[in-house]
């Protein structure tokens, strides 16, 4: 899962409708989803660990390809897809377009998503040329490495097998009537309340309208069309906060009266993914050195 922030309140649009906060119990619910997520799906600490094991990796393939060949070849610096990300980014939160999603958090995941790429696409275009006689080396040893891109997380095994079981509790959400009910009232007051059609809440809510081109990266100005882009993603997710609030609070219901249960019967599975967060903070530590 993706999860962000950047320093962007000096340039982001002041939200227009007030989200007030979930009540105690949603948010003590909320806060036991975003301790699963982070134990499962990895924290900022894991995935910077993973970026660092995985360049070690590529680089040191691809360097070993390049003397074998003759040619001389300096590693590339980390580029971190998470340099502006903090632990707070990290959770259940947002991002998969669930009833039960953040109320608060806004699209900040997007934002983050799409400045940090941009970012990675200019330092990556900065990199010093390598000599004419290295450069065919150089693209055979990267094929040979298989071109990967070391920030592109690989999800630990096994963990295709927590989210399919936690797909249990989303379908005992989605199945309660007090659910049902609110996501029916979800649409009328989209419409009524905020004048937003929503077909597929998925699209409408996690299809960025933001243009990477236009992101304000390092320091540089916000442009005209990016401020706009990210005051319409504002507008957006506040709307569906206020019009998701019923069928949300239902939802955490649901959750807390079945997560003691499920954690129980899938802690072997959870277990073993940990294991693997872990070796890779052990394998980034080593790398370090």
């Amino acid at each position: 899962m993706d999860r962000r922030l950047l320093a962007v309140s000096t340039w982001l649009t002041v939200l227009v409708i007030g989200v007030s906060p979930p009540s105690r119990a949603a948010s003590s619910t909320a806060a036991r989803l975003d301790a699963l997520a982070i134990a499962t799906t990895g924290s900022l600490q894991e995935m910077r660990a993973s970026e660092i094991v995985k360049h070690d990796r590529v680089e040191t393939a691809i360097a070993t390809c390049m003397r074998a060949a003759g040619h001389r070849y300096n590693k590339r610096p980390v580029l971190s897809f998470y340099r502006d990300f903090t632990e707070a980014d990290f959770g259940y939160g947002t991002g998969h377009a669930t009833v039960i999603d953040s109320l608060t958090e806004g699209p900040r995941i997007l934002i983050l998503n799409e400045t940090a790429y941009a970012r990675l696409a200019r330092e990556s275009a900065d990199e010093p040329a390598v000599p004419p006689q290295d450069a065919t080396a150089l693209d055979k040893c990267r094929r040979k490495a298989g071109r990967r891109t070391y920030y592109q997380v690989e999800m630990p095994p096994g963990l295709d097998r927590v989210g399919l079981a936690f797909g249990e509790l989303l379908m005992a959400v989605n199945r309660d009537p007090d659910i049902v009910r609110g996501m029916r009232h979800y649409r009328s007051c989209m419409h009524n309340r905020y004048g937003y059609v929503v077909d597929d809440r998925r699209d409408f809510m996690i299809t960025s309208r933001l243009d990477r081109r236009d992101a304000p990266v390092d320091g540089a100005p916000a442009s005209a069309a990016w401020r706009q882009a990210v005051a319409e993603l504002e507008r957006r997710f506040a709307a569906d906060a206020d019009c998701r609030r019923p069928a949300y609070e239902a939802g955490l219901r649901v959750i807390a009266e079945l997560i003691d249960d499920w954690e129980a019967r899938h802690r072997g599975e959870i277990a073993a993914v940990r294991a693997q967060w872990q070796q890779r903070t052990d394998d980034a530590a080593r790398v370090r050195r």
